[in-house]
Parts: C-alpha cells; structure tokens; sequence
C-alpha cells in the first residue's frame, strides 16, 4: 500500500486535551467574578458561576512569577493543547494554565498551500512543538483521500503529512514518544487487519519518513472487528486514542473485540475473555489492571458506569443512574453526577474513583445558569492537565475555558481568559427560568417535569422592552397553559396503575438558545421546546419571534412581505421544490419524485402558519417534525437569501 508524504511534525510532550459532548445553540453566562449561589426555583440572573464552594474575585487563584520566557516554560513544564470539535479555536496553554498561543481552524481556509480541503470537517488531532494537527478530506491526483497535515502556528504555512485511502479508516493519531502513530483498519477480503505507520519528521526539512509501527506483527496475529486503546486524557475520541504502541508500552495490552465478545490481548500474545454487563457498553479508558466502561442498564432505564477488575474478574458499578463518565487518567476515574432538587437547574458533582480501594472523592459541584444550556457546568469539555481539570464554562458574555483546583477546603476556580464563542443573548439581556413538577395526589408517582425560559431585553437595547418583555411573558404563560394547563388533573385513583408502570416521566423543557439585533430595528428571540409524554421517542421544535425595537410590538411576515399572501405561498412553495430536488434524501423519500410536496409546502406557506428565522445574513425556512417528513427526518431547515424574500439585502 503506497501513501503520500510530506512534511511537519516535532518532536514534544504534549499531552491532548478532549472534550465531552455537549448540546446545541447558544448559552448564558457564568462569570468568575460575578459568582452566585443558586438555590431559587425561580431565577433571573446575569451569570455567575455556582456551586457549594464558590469563591470571591480575590480567592481566584494567580499564576506563579516566573522569569522564564514562554519557550522555557514549553520545554521544561510542557505545553498543552486545549480544544472543543464543537468550535473553532485551539488554544496552547502551559503548566500554570496560561495562553502560549492560540490557533483559530476557520484560518485553514486562508492556507494557500493546501487547497482542496474540506476545512468546515477538518478535525483537531494533535498538537507538538508549535505544529496544529489536523484530519480532513483533500483532492490528490484528482481523487477524493482522507488527509492527516499540520499547520505550523506562528507561520500559518501548512503541509500534508499523509494521505490515506477511501478503504482505510483511521482508529488513532497519537504523538508518542517524538514520532506520530497513525493506527488503521481496512478490509482485505473477508477479514479485517489493524496496522501502525510511523511518521518520523526528518531533522533539516518538514518532511517525513514513514515506517512500519513495531507492533505490526502483533497485530497480524489478532482477528477481531475493533480495536480499543486508552484515549488520551479525558473521554474517548476516535482521533485522540492511544496508538497500540503507547497502549502495549504503558499497559501491556489492548482491548478488542469480535462478534460482540471482548477479550484482553496482552503484549505476547495472550487473550483473556471477558463477558461486558450489558450488551450496550462502550470500552472508555483503562490501565494494567481495570476496565472503565459506560453501557445502558435494561433493567432499571439508566446508563451506568463500570469498572471491570481483571485480576479478579469482577465488575463494580460507579456512581448512580445517568453517571458521565469523563475520564479515566493515571489510574483514577472521573464522573459526574447530576444532583439538582429543582427540575430543569443543572447540578453536576464531578467525582474521583480510586478502583484499587474502591473510595470515591467529591472534587466539585456546579450550577448551570438560565440560558447556559450549550454547556454542562463543570462537564463540557473536561480534561485533565498536570494536576487539576479544565472544562468549558460560560464567563463574562463568553463559552471559555476554567480550570478548578481542589483541596480538602474545597474547589477555586480560574477563568483562563480563553473564550471559543460569544453569548449572542449576554449583550441584549437576560434569563430568567421556571421549574416544576407535577405527583398523582393519590399514588405520589411523578407526573411530569416542566422547565422553561424566558428572556428579557435591557432597557438600553430597546426604546420599547417593557412592551417586549409583557409579550415574552405572555409566550412563556402560553407554553405552560399547552403544555402543562389542566393536562395533569388528577381526580381519582383510576389512572394509578399506569402512573406506577410507566418507566419515564413526561418532560417539557423550553431554552432560550439565540437572540439577535437585525438592521438595528428589530430584536429576534428564539425558543427550542423538547418534551416528552409517551411512546417510542420525545418531540423536539423551535420558535423565533421578531420584535419592533422601537414599538416593542411583535413584528410577523405579514408585516415584511410587500406581495400578496398568494405570491408567498408560491415563492415558498417553490423554495421547497427547489430544496428537495437537490436535498431530497433528507426527506426520507416521503415524496415520489416530488409529488404532494409542493402541495403540502403550499398549505404550510400562510402568513400565520409559516415558520421563518431570521439572521443577520439569511433566512431560514424551518419545518417541524412531521411537516415534510417522518420523525426521522427530523426539522428541515432551508437556507434563503434576503434578496430571494424581500429584493433587498437585509431586514
């Protein structure tokens, strides 16, 4: 098998930064400075971190005086690369947790000496000595590979490390020992082969030489359909697992798997099975000895974390029901667990679990605020550096990164000053939240649990927030009266025997996730609303209401479209058209060729039916679920221009 090659990588002892997952769209803030206690059902707040040991702006903690220049501190402590797939910016960081460098990905598309890459999916995989590492797909020879490069951060110059072929799918990229492992898997025939490629930079040029990984013919010798090896510090990413070298080196083994059997695979060769608890279970991080995995528990409705003895062939559960695992480094397994009373408010205790003795240490606990629904306080983005955890937070009107530390006095926490993406709703106003939950009288089995946001706009924004903000109330009153209302009366005891068999609880939760000022005249608030009240899956939709700044009156298409309602509902209807013919699998061929969708996307076009947002560069045309399709096809979104929709170029 040939591959191409070229250019960077030095050698380093970075250690990679990984993220968790996280939810969508925008959140509030939650500021170092600013730190509140939550404790209220009912809140209005403008930030403030939270917790059971907040901390004043005088306990955050200072970086130590050093006399050394950046480039010492690199070589003697070690830099740190820090980063969330879910936005664009990379950050360097050393041991006492200060910026080095940043590098912002969406600048790939500046790099003239790559072209042909698809930069909007490039992946982050690495980072050494001032070179960013990044996976994407690229053209060569006219044909469509999948590409490792590296991007040197002060030059912005990139090269191509490697590129690999459609059969080929890339398990790990790992920076080890001076040298990077690209792990792989293709099929040959019938069976499947793991391989380990080697690329070594050469001392006077960026480019590399390849070789063969030397654990190669271990390899050959395993017939499995995956292979795990320990992610790098934090929770598993398939770009930021261990290279078999590092697991074999530091372990003795690897973990795989074949026909849904697991086996330890130690370095000569030796297998030992072992049965997982549950059918559903996801290999997250081990050492010489245990095995953490996170799986679905049937019986009791609830993911679960485990950690697996090999010696002594047992399991032990960690934590309760609905436990995140987050990481498992130097031995010790990091979890959260979401610990609110009140529904809806956030509450995540982030734990320590020592296998060999069993123990478990509270390290901290959190508040997500109102608004901050982007981002699991103290969860997103948790990883481990040195001796402490980072995550993402929201901090002063931005999604940044904290670092915590923890003493038997409890948990400081420092803002970074190292922010990934701005909080549209901090600028224009605040959040305020709701919670409550409905029991049966006579069973006392939980009902429902309702949670929901609403927005108020700054007197400095708007000339006419006070009739705004009466109109966003009345939106938050009327989700509770469609949702809530009289739905969950209970007179009697006749429906008990359902209350008590039903395994989950019906849930309305309604966020705030985006708010914009459009052509410094109108005000546009959005709402996501996820709920659920039986059958197979929850409901998910969205709403955005446009107001007049001026007027504080809700502004409606009927308002902004200068044609008929009848030339409205053609242009809409065509859009449709036009989408589907170019999109349709997103439609889960509900349409034979089209047919019916023009008419449905007619029927769906009046001016009070419609669903618009509006943005400061487009509008989107937005179907719920079932509008257009099945639930599988989820909301469809259309993009238009202004131009397209009114003959202008904005608002």
């Amino acid at each position: 098998m040939k591959r191409k090659f070229w250019s960077t990588i030095a050698s380093a002892a970075a250690v990679l930064a990984l993220v968790g997952c996280s939810s969508k769209e925008k959140d509030g803030p939650n500021p170092v400075t600013d730190i509140v206690d939550v404790v209220d059902t009912n809140l209005d707040v403008d930030g403030g971190v939270t917790g059971s040991n907040p901390v004043s702006p005088d306990e955050v903690l200072d970086t130590p005086d050093t006399e050394n220049s950046i480039a010492t501190v690199i070589s003697y402590d070690g830099a740190y690369a820090i980063f969330h797939e879910n936005y664009d910016t990379i950050y360097i960081i050393d041991s006492y947790d200060r910026m080095i460098t940043s590098y912002d990905r969406s600048k790939l598309a500046d790099i003239s000496s790559v072209q042909d890459v698809n930069f909007e999916d490039a992946s982050f995989v690495g980072y050494s000595d001032g070179i960013v590492y990044f996976i994407s797909d690229s053209m060569a020879d006219d044909e469509v590979y999948s590409s490792i490069y590296a991007v040197d951060v002060e030059t912005n110059e990139a090269v191509v490390v490697c590129h690999y072929s459609q059969n080929e799918t890339v398990s790990a990229v790992d920076i080890y020992d001076g040298k990077m492992y690209v792990t792989f898997s293709s099929v040959v025939g019938s069976e499947k082969k793991f391989y380990e490629d080697v690329y070594t930079k050469l001392e006077d040029s960026f480019e590399y030489e390849v070789s063969e990984g030397e654990q190669n013919t271990f390899l050959g010798k395993i017939k499995v359909d995956s292979i795990y090896t320990n992610s790098i510090n934090s929770a598993n990413h398939v770009y930021c697992n261990a290279s078999v070298e590092r697991s074999v080196a530091e372990y003795g083994l690897v973990i795989a798997e074949a026909s849904g059997e697991y086996e330890i695979v130690n370095s000569g060769g030796s297998i030992q099975a072992f049965e997982v608890p549950y059918s559903s279970v996801r290999i997250c991080g081990y050492d010489t000895r245990y095995v953490a995995l996170t799986g679905y528990n049937d019986e009791y409705y609830g993911r679960y974390i485990y950690c697996y003895d090999m010696l002594d062939n047992a399991y032990h559960t960690v934590g309760e029901a609905d436990a995140v695992f987050l990481g498992f480094v130097d031995g010790y397994l990091y979890y959260a667990q979401e610990e609110g009373e009140d529904y809806g408010h956030r509450n995540f205790h982030t734990y320590k679990y020592e296998p060999s003795s069993g123990t478990t240490q509270e390290l901290y606990d959190l508040y997500n605020a109102p608004g901050a629904k982007e981002v699991d306080a103290g969860v997103t983005g948790f990883c481990y550096i040195k001796d402490h955890p980072l995550f993402l937070q929201c901090q002063n009107g931005k999604i940044g990164w904290m670092a915590v530390y923890y003493d038997e006095a409890g948990a400081t926490y420092k803002n970074l000053d190292c922010s990934v993406a701005e909080i549209d709703w901090w600028k224009y106003g605040t959040v305020s939240c709701y919670s409550t939950s409905i029991d049966c009288p006579f069973c006392v089995n939980r009902l429902v649990n309702y949670y929901s946001e609403t927005y108020k706009v700054a007197e400095s924004v708007a000339d006419g927030y006070e009739v705004i903000n009466a109109h966003l109330q009345e939106i938050e009153d009327g989700y509770y009266e469609k949702y809530i209302g009289e739905l969950y009366e209970v007179e009697d005891s006749s429906q008990c025997d359902i209350h008590v068999a039903k395994a989950i609880e019906d849930y309305i939760e309604i966020y705030v996730t985006d708010v914009c000022v459009l052509s410094d005249a109108y005000i546009a608030v959005k709402y996501e609303i996820f709920s659920y009240s039986g059958g197979a899956h929850g409901s998910y939709s969205s709403k955005q209401y446009l107001f007049d700044l001026v007027t504080g009156e809700l502004v409606t298409i009927e308002d902004l479209y200068e044609g008929t309602e009848e030339e409205f509902r053609e242009f809409i209807a065509q859009k449709t058209m036009d989408d589907y013919s170019v999109n349709y699998t997103k439609y889960y061929d509900s349409y034979s060729g089209g047919q019916g969708l023009y008419d449905n996307a007619y029927a769906a076009a009046g001016y009070n039916d419609v669903e618009l947002e509006f943005y400061a560069d487009k509008v989107v045309l937005v179907y719920q679920e079932y509008e257009m399709g099945p639930y599988a096809a989820g909301q469809i979104r259309i993009d238009m221009t202004y131009q397209e929709l009114f003959g202008r170029d904005s608002l």
